[in-house]
């Protein structure tokens, strides 16, 4: 760079402009009351340089070294720490210096003068127009400046656009202000060195990656500088080179203590029986030959029987990578919160055998994770070590660290609304990953949080055409940022399989693959250097006896009874809650209170999470708790990935594939003994009524849920059968059932003109489906992303669906806080009922109270609207957890008196609607998606 530098750097620093003050912030003794814009620029770009060294995995290092055209990764590190330090340089203008008044007057005493516009622009618009051309000036190609400009002005969420940029030269101001924001620049590129490096060279417009990956990480490394515990005022007594030491020390210690480096430095191999205490049995032997292959981010796809071991599977895979190929941490996505939760405790227990005697950051992501207990405790663990450290008492903390097993930590900062992806480790809901490719501000922190880690999706098959076309965007970009993906499933149709594949392969810059001719179960995977597939062998064969029942008869009940009268455990799956009450109700006809147990997701949460667990007790894997004789019914929440075991299954017709995995909890266990008549499993399912035309007329609810389609091919697959073979049926049975075929040649005149009439309404909703995803999710990662205008869709909110962040399309949703008055006093009812007032502002205990009688209305687009047009409480709008939910008031007899509603809220069967007035079509909440399953 031809430059010569000042005699005395110091002249370069302007302590008088200024980039935070001290309104609102308690300050220290010996503290400025305002700190100047130039520590906060060395602040970021030290904390950005630390997060390059400790947090980012190498191989993601060196993707981004090469994209930016340079040899070293020191290099790439300190142009990195540059970029995002150079963030806030727009604050550097007098558009942003006159919003505070005393800070306005002592530049205007120095001639700073003012800007020629008459109105303003955000600062982080004018950081982009100034460093397009001051990046140039410092001897960057065009082809970096322009995009890395962009990126860092995106600090404060999306980038900005032409429209943005117009006449920003109007708000940038002239003279003093050009100096000192060309010094600013200057300065920071000699505290990080990059004055005396080779510049980049690349062509950032074609490296989406990288932009995402560094606007992800300039954020990221903004919010910890911003902290002022850890970066206090310094005023304008700035020196250097004294202050960028403090800094530097003091990112390595903000990141310490805010939980960054609780995560592995370097993972040596581990065996299968070391990480899951347990020998591999056949699907886990395959996997692990097949994870010696993989040495570079990969995509695999298993698709096995349920209850065969794919969870173990799949963590082991996550943990090859991480040693294989730098992978650093893994997501868990799930389809529910149920299922996370269940899977939280596996993931810790493969993290305490994998790091005995580690701190290991690991965070429970979903809407109600704050309340899960394990979650909590392993916050609270961290909130009492961040005090131990900050009192000084390192020889405890030393103490901790010789400890046999993994201290496994949910950091606080990490637990903050975009943050959690952040964490080396997470598990949670598929809603958490699908954030990161739609239009929402910093989507992009969602996507750095996820690069260069292993993201395992568990139930791909359990996704409808919305999500499954969300999936595919997201598994683009995520092959693009380094990140490797393990997809779980029972079983894909062949067409959506394909398309799983193509999208990764497509992120990392290679053809669509060939589909392999390998039979079922098999594992697929696909590397930058081979794509293949092989057939699991060794696979457990079953065979399930198939029974028919009229569903609308309660013959099946009485059948029931007789067949548990010498004892045993059975479940009933339905399709909808209300059909999950009515039912529940009847059977009390045939057995007694104790032996019947209900469970579905419209309970107040504090109640649905005992009824999982007292579920879970009941009916898993254990013997110590199982009851001699028990029936359970239940929706969909038991469907996928909670272990559990029956000896008789009684379903409701549903999708093929939703039949089959139900069927997983279906002696699920080899056990020692069964109650006697169990000779054999045995599938019981409630066949809907045939019109005189032997049309099969499905149950109202499960229309709404399941498409009418799908519906009917899987009656007519089921129909012909009296067994279901696993695995050797599976397959077939789902590609009959979803494979785009004309109807059978034999089918009945009625029939067949029924299935041409439902496939005209299936193909309708995939395209309405796929244009919805279209609209919200981010642009391809090949795509110029910089010149897309991206739409700021809200993450929550009460606007109209058309401008939220779906993740899931469905109905309008509310959720309501139910409590129950007495004697004119509010109590949130449970073990230890709390007292609520709402005179005052809830503190931490009562949020806890209050969000554990929660419940998630959209089974009624009616009602919910009646629910949302009521006022929150004017004390809730101050608290990010209780501000859009709304008060519902119960007496204590459980009949609704807010709003003359038609609730009624009964501790056993849950909430239900009183019958009566315009009926409103149901759609029950329990399934992970909303309807046109069809689509998979």
């Amino acid at each position: 760079m031809s430059f010569t530098p000042p005699q005395d750097w110091n002249d370069y620093l302007h302590p008088e402009i200024w980039a935070k003050t001290a309104r609102g912030v308690e300050l220290a003794e010996g503290e400025g009351h305002y700190h100047p814009l130039c520590c906060h620029m060395i602040d970021t770009a030290m904390v950005a340089w630390r997060m390059w060294r400790y947090v980012l995995p190498q191989r993601l290092r060196d993707q981004i070294r090469r994209q930016l055209g340079l040899q070293t990764d020191d290099e790439a590190g300190r142009w990195i720490a540059f970029f995002a330090g150079l963030h806030d340089l727009g604050k550097a203008t007098p558009a942003f210096a006159k919003q505070w008044p005393e800070g306005w007057r002592l530049l205007t005493e120095q001639k700073y003068g003012a800007a020629s516009g008459s109105e303003s622009k955000p600062h982080y618009v004018l950081t982009t127009f100034l460093l397009e051309s001051l990046l140039e000036e410092l001897g960057l190609p065009g082809a970096v400046a322009v995009p890395v400009a962009a990126v860092i002005g995106a600090h404060h969420g999306l980038f900005p656009t032409a429209t943005d940029l117009r006449h920003a030269e109007r708000y940038a101001g002239k003279a003093k202000w050009q100096e000192a924001q060309a010094h600013l620049v200057r300065l920071l590129a000699h505290v990080l060195g990059v004055d005396r490096l080779n510049v980049p060279t690349g062509d950032l417009w074609q490296a989406n990656s990288l932009l995402v990956i560094l606007a992800g990480l300039t954020s990221v490394a903004d919010w910890i500088a911003s902290n002022h515990t850890y970066f206090p005022f310094a005023g304008d007594r700035v020196r250097l080179p004294s202050y960028a030491r403090q800094a530097r020390w003091r990112a390595w210690m903000a990141l310490h203590q805010l939980g960054w480096f609780h995560r592995p430095v370097a993972m040596a191999p581990r065996s299968f029986t070391e990480l899951f205490d347990k020998v591999p049995n056949h699907l886990q032997k395959q996997v692990l030959a097949i994870a010696d292959r993989l040495s570079g981010p990969s995509l695999v796809l298993l698709e096995y029987p349920m209850g065969g071991g794919k969870t173990e599977a799949a963590l082991y895979l996550a943990d090859s990578l991480a040693v294989a190929a730098g992978q650093k941490g893994l997501y868990f996505a799930l389809p529910t919160m149920a299922t996370s939760n269940q899977m939280f405790g596996r993931v810790n227990r493969y993290l305490v055998n994998r790091f005995p005697g580690s701190r290991i950051n690991v965070q429970l992501l979903h809407g109600h994770a704050s309340l899960n207990a394990e979650f909590e405790l392993l916050r609270a663990a961290h909130l009492q070590e961040l005090e131990r450290r900050r009192a000084g008492r390192e020889q405890e903390l030393a103490a901790v660290g010789e400890s046999t097993a993994a201290t496994v930590l949910a950091a606080e900062w990490f637990t903050y609304k975009k943050r959690g992806l952040l964490a080396p480790y997470g598990i949670g809901t598929i809603d958490q990953a699908l954030l990161s490719v739609l239009q929402t501000k910093h989507f992009f922190v969602r996507l750095f949080g996820l690069a260069g880690k292993v993201v395992i999706l568990d139930e791909v098959h359990a996704y409808d055409t919305y999500m499954q076309t969300l999936l595919t965007r997201l598994l683009t970009w995520l092959a693009a940022c380094g990140t490797s993906v393990v997809l779980l499933s029972a079983t894909l149709p062949a067409h959506t399989r394909k398309a799983l594949v193509a999208a990764y392969a497509a992120g990392r810059g290679l053809p669509a693959p060939a589909e392999p001719e390998v039979t079922y179960p098999r594992v697929t995977w696909l590397t930058d250097m081979e794509s293949n597939a092989v057939h699991i062998e060794g696979a457990a064969t079953r065979t399930i006896t198939l029974r028919r029942y009229a569903q609308d008869d309660e013959g099946w009940m009485r059948a029931l009874q007789e067949a548990l009268v010498d004892g045993g455990c059975a479940a009933v799956i339905v399709n909808t809650v209300s059909r999950a009450q009515a039912v529940y109700q009847k059977l009390q006809d045939y057995f007694p209170p104790e032996e019947l147990c209900l469970f579905h997701a419209r309970y107040p949460f504090d109640d649905r999470m005992a009824r999982e667990r007292e579920v879970l007790t009941r009916f898993g894997p254990g013997i110590a708790d199982r009851p001699r004789r028990a029936v359970l019914v239940a929706t969909q929440v038991v469907e996928q990935s909670l272990d559990l075991d029956f000896d008789l299954l009684v379903t409701d017709l549903a999708p093929v594939d939703l039949v089959f995995q139900r069927s997983g909890r279906l002696w699920r266990h080899r056990r020692e003994w069964r109650p006697p008549g169990f000779t054999e499993p045995t599938l019981w399912l409630l066949m809907p009524p045939l019109d005189e035309q032997g049309v099969p007329q499905f149950e109202r609810g499960s229309r709404l849920i399941y498409d009418h389609h799908t519906m009917l091919r899987s009656w007519l697959v089921l129909a012909q059968q009296d067994h279901l073979c696993i695995p050797d049926q599976l397959e077939p049975m789902v590609e009959a059932v979803y494979r785009p075929a004309d109807p059978p040649e034999e089918l009945p005149e009625p029939l067949r003109a029924l299935w041409l009439q439902t496939r005209a309404v299936l193909e309708a909703e995939q395209a309405r489906d796929q244009q919805e995803a279209r609209r919200r999710y981010i642009p391809d990662v090949h795509q110029n992303l910089l010149e897309m205008v991206l739409t700021d869709l809200e993450e929550e909110g009460e606007s109209h669906p058309a401008v939220q962040a779906l993740t899931r399309l469905g109905g309008i949703a509310v959720t309501a806080v139910c409590l129950v008055e007495a004697d004119g006093r509010l109590w949130a009812p449970g073990p230890e009922p709390r007292e609520i007032h709402l005179q005052r502002r809830p503190d931490k205990e009562d949020v806890r109270a209050l969000l554990g009688r929660a419940i998630a209305i959209s089974f009624d687009p009616g009602l919910a609207r009646q629910i949302l047009a009521l006022d929150p409480p004017e004390v809730w709008e101050g608290s990010a957890y209780l501000r859009r939910c709304r008060l519902l008031t119960f007496d204590p007899a459980g009949n609704c008196l807010t709003a003359g509603l038609p609730l009624r809220l009964d501790p056993e069967l849950g909430l239900l609607k009183i019958p009566g007035g315009e009926e409103e079509e149901e759609e029950c909440r329990d399934f992970p998606s909303g309807k046109t399953r069809g689509s998979r």
